[in-house]
């Protein structure tokens, strides 16, 4: 598969449109009033390829010399999905998800025009915890996607890649159900026992409101390097990258203790008693999972109150969550760390 790099103005536009991440606040709409009416053709195909089945999509990797790699090949039959990564020879099974009618999957739609037979646009991308900006290929009847390249921001990526390219393939042959002695059954996955103390503290953290947290990467030297400011108030997220004057809304990364691909948490041991500033905490070592992402973690956890005040990962080679593989993460309580910013970025358009 060959990869085309989107022309010098496709980009820029591209950018642009993910600069305008939507706000979706309480809406006494109808949801069908709340579609954006630009994305009509591109959000109803996108339903219609979730809604069926006996198809399959090939997720690839692109390369700067336009070569491109199979990363996933995901089969949709009618009961379940079925997804091997490249390289594997079995298959994991997965239940299929109901598809919400009025899922603005696709925002800020811009039609480009025909190209190759196919319906080609310009849009916002938008998945719970994920951005991206997007181009979109329908089919040549435009009931169904036919390929969409994403683009995300480096720090907020869904893969172990930045830009991922999806293509379908609707014949039913290349959608077959797997032999059954390929398909591995998947754990049921618990979390690790030893990590109960961690788990309380991260759920504790993250159900907290009016709080604010500096992500930091660690230099070779052992500087701090500031890479993002959160701060959460009672009802939004806002962040603000370090020499940004502006902050700009965003909406939380899904988050749980435990995920399809195992316990976010494991191996955890007790270290010695420290403090982080003036304040007591229970230092931990342990296991940390995000997937693609895993690292060695160490985690404050305040005695006071139970939960974390500092954390420090490092990234296991190759793959980085951020430019950094050693990053600190330091969390403040006081409800006036976490106030409304006073200079929030324009959001009239997003």
């Amino acid at each position: 598969m060959k990869f085309q790099p989107a022309c010098l103005g496709a980009t820029l536009f591209a950018t642009v449109l993910f600069a305008q991440s939507l706000a979706f606040g309480a809406d006494a709409r109808r949801p069908d009033e709340r579609l954006d009416r630009t994305c009509t053709a591109v959000n109803e195909a996108d339903v219609n390829t979730r809604r069926g089945y006996n198809y399959r999509e090939l997720i690839h990797q692109p390369f700067l010399d336009g070569k491109t790699k199979e990363y996933i090949e995901i089969i949709f039959r009618a009961s379940a999905s079925f997804e091997r990564y490249s390289g594997r020879s079995t298959w994991q099974e997965f239940d299929l998800h109901e598809v919400d009618p009025y899922d603005q999957r696709y925002t800020s739609c811009t039609s480009v025009g025909i190209e190759n037979n196919s319906f080609h646009y310009y849009a916002n991308w938008n998945k719970p915890g994920y951005r991206a900006s997007a181009e979109i290929w329908l089919t040549p009847d435009r009931k169904k996607l036919s390929k969409v390249i994403r683009r995300y921001p480096p720090d907020k990526k869904e893969f172990p890649f930045s830009t991922v390219i999806s293509t379908f393939d609707y014949h039913a042959q290349e959608a077959k159900r797997p032999d059954d002695a390929s398909i591995v059954t998947r754990d049921v996955w618990k979390n690790d026992a030893t990590c109960d103390a961690v788990n309380t503290a991260y759920v504790k953290t993250r159900r907290s409101k009016e709080y604010s947290e500096v992500i930091y990467g660690v230099k070779e030297n052992g500087s701090l390097d500031a890479f993002r400011e959160i701060r959460v108030t009672k009802t939004k997220h806002f962040e603000r990258r370090p020499r940004s004057t502006e902050w700009m809304p965003y909406d939380p990364d899904y988050w749980s203790a435990v995920d399809r691909y195992g316990p976010k948490f494991s191996d955890c041991s007790l270290g010695e008693t420290a403090n982080v500033g003036s304040e007591p905490a229970t230092y931990y070592t342990a296991r940390w999972h995000k997937d693609p992402f895993s690292a060695n973690i160490g985690i404050w956890v305040s005695d006071k109150d139970g939960r974390m005040m500092k954390t420090l990962r490092q990234y296991d080679d190759p793959t980085w969550e951020f430019p950094f593989q050693v990053v600190v993460e330091l969390y403040n309580y006081d409800p006036a760390s976490a106030v409304m910013p006073p200079n929030l970025g324009d959001t009239s358009e997003r």
